[in-house]
């Protein structure tokens, strides 16, 4: 999808920058729009994000809880089969007693000393056995009905955020169109006034930053570098596209450390740092409910994956309302 709304922000913060003309409000207005509703989608996109996290962190607790459960099944069986061949035939099918069957059986007195208590040692196993199999099964039962739970609420959710990611998006691509048009009849009519049109001036980010990053940390820099351009788009976390939180996940997979695809789990993924102490590679969040992050590079500036019909790129930090930021590696 083309950027187009990057591109006209762009085009209007170095119309600022430049002074050469008071904000136009209806400019002014449309922005305000078109930025309240790319907020309300991305906070759907980290709402399904976090369901899904929560969703699969069920699956594997299930898995792991069946797993358990035959463990001790097997167990069970093993102790009761040598519980049988330690009676002996005889005993088993109940022809004689068990003093008597134990009594026959045995070689000498010693001997039936021997097979009484190992008898009684393996009666008193086979219990514990079988009480560790009732908690292992109940174990079981409960994590596989939490994730049938979970995997319903995620298919209920996933249908109310696709409702209103279209609803959403059809709101956006009108607010989108309004302001295109607004901004090009504002420059229309300021090139008519003899205004000069602004150029960019691009900034380079201190590769290094403030302090010493480490080699993983500068590798998911890195990493994200490589995906410049790359288009935005919603629940993705690469390889050609990414939502936010997905593409500071696959930058630190390049660098071997794992990320869940949510910021709110980013945000409990490591060590929370003061602005004042930020290196290459830290995530930063914005907003209230952390609904976006980005990968800081240094000089005020982070790489990010900023909004649905935008690409990968280089921002400053100071652009969104900064909520606290987090070193991971």
């Amino acid at each position: 999808m083309i950027p187009v709304i990057a591109a006209l922000l762009a085009a209007m913060v170095l119309t600022g920058v430049a002074g050469a003309a008071a904000p136009d409000p209806e400019v002014e207005a449309l922005k305000a729009e078109a930025d309240r509703l790319n907020g309300q989608l991305e906070t759907l996109t980290e709402q399904y994000n976090g369901m899904r996290v929560r969703l699969d962190q069920s699956k594997r607790a299930a898995r792991a809880a069946k797993a358990e459960a035959e463990l001790q099944r097997r167990s069970l069986r093993q102790m009761q089969l040598r519980i049988r061949r330690l009676a002996g035939v005889s005993y088993m099918n109940g022809s004689v007693d068990e003093s008597t069957a134990a009594f026959v059986g045995a070689s000498d007195p010693q001997d039936l000393l021997d097979r009484a208590s190992a008898l009684r040692y393996f009666a008193t196993q086979d219990a514990g056995k079988v009480r560790d199999l009732g908690i292992a099964t109940q174990a079981s039962a409960h994590a596989e009905r939490t994730e049938k739970a979970r995997t319903a609420s995620v298919q209920r959710l996933a249908a109310d955020i696709d409702a209103q990611k279209g609803r959403i998006e059809s709101l956006l691509s009108t607010s989108k169109d309004r302001l295109k048009a607004a901004v090009k009849a504002r420059d229309g009519d300021r090139r008519a006034g003899g205004e000069a049109t602004p150029t960019a001036t691009p900034q380079t980010p201190d590769p290094d930053g403030p302090g010493e990053a480490s080699a993983k940390a500068l590798a998911a820099v890195k990493a994200a570098r490589s995906k410049l351009g790359a288009p935005y788009l919603f629940g993705r976390a690469g390889p050609k596209s990414f939502d936010s939180s997905g593409l500071t996940m696959w930058a630190y997979k390049q660098a071997k450390v794992k990320l869940p695809h949510h910021t709110g789990s980013q945000w409990t993924s490591g060590t929370q740092i003061a602005q004042d102490d930020l290196l290459p590679g830290d995530l930063v969040f914005f907003f209230a409910d952390l609904h976006h992050v980005g990968l800081y590079i240094g000089d005020g500036e982070m790489i990010h994956a900023p909004q649905t019909g935008d690409v990968v790129r280089i921002a400053p930090i100071a652009g969104l309302p900064y909520a606290g930021a987090v070193r991971v590696a």
